[in-house]
């Protein structure tokens, strides 16, 4: 029987999301490097999953400016995703793929939907960055696009461990398997 195709969907493991950028995510998720390199580690070592990088790349998006006044205390700004490189920890490795978003979904305006099938994947772990936007909003285009997801949510984090708990309980097992990293297959 051969294996089904997988990706691993790694988000916005970014400088702007993580460390003195965010520091409620850093200090609620401390074991998030940890689990993210492992999770890499296994992703990378099978050969029927592929390792793709979604990174906001947020330059001249037209709801940035709707955004800082929704949320001022995040203040974005243009300098903020000119230079937004990926956490070492996350980084990506010659040969793996690296797709810009310009809004939290993934798929909306990239060609996420078209490397997957490309690639003849027919099943999505998600992992990164922040659980409750731009994780679940890209879980929620893989699902919407058929694909089966899982999310792995030792390898995601938020701005607070509740809200991270929260989306989960609201959307785990409705869109998408809840799984730790552990369930991940060698």
């Amino acid at each position: 029987m051969s294996q089904r195709r997988k990706a691993l969907l790694l988000i916005d493991v970014q400088k702007a999301f993580w460390g003195p950028a965010n520091h409620a995510a850093t200090s609620s998720f401390p074991h998030l490097p940890t689990n993210v390199t492992k999770l890499l580690s296994t992703s990378r070592s099978c050969p029927h999953t592929s390792v793709i990088h979604i990174h906001a790349a947020y330059i001249n998006a037209p709801w940035l400016k709707a955004f800082g006044k929704l949320n001022p205390q995040f203040s974005p700004s243009m300098e903020t995703y000119a230079n937004n490189p990926a956490i070492d920890f996350a980084s990506p490795i010659e040969g793996e793929i690296i797709i810009g978003k310009p809004t939290f979904d993934g798929f909306q305006n990239t060609n996420l939907e078209e490397t997957l099938k490309d690639l003849d994947v027919e099943e999505v772990h998600c992992a990164g960055l922040v659980t409750s936007a731009c994780v679940l909003m890209t879980a929620h285009g893989a699902f919407s696009k058929g694909w089966d997801v899982s999310l792995v949510e030792d390898c995601c984090g938020d701005r607070s461990v509740e809200r991270h708990e929260a989306c989960l309980d609201t959307y785990g097992g409705y869109m998408f398997e809840r799984i730790k990293i552990n369930d991940v297959e060698k």
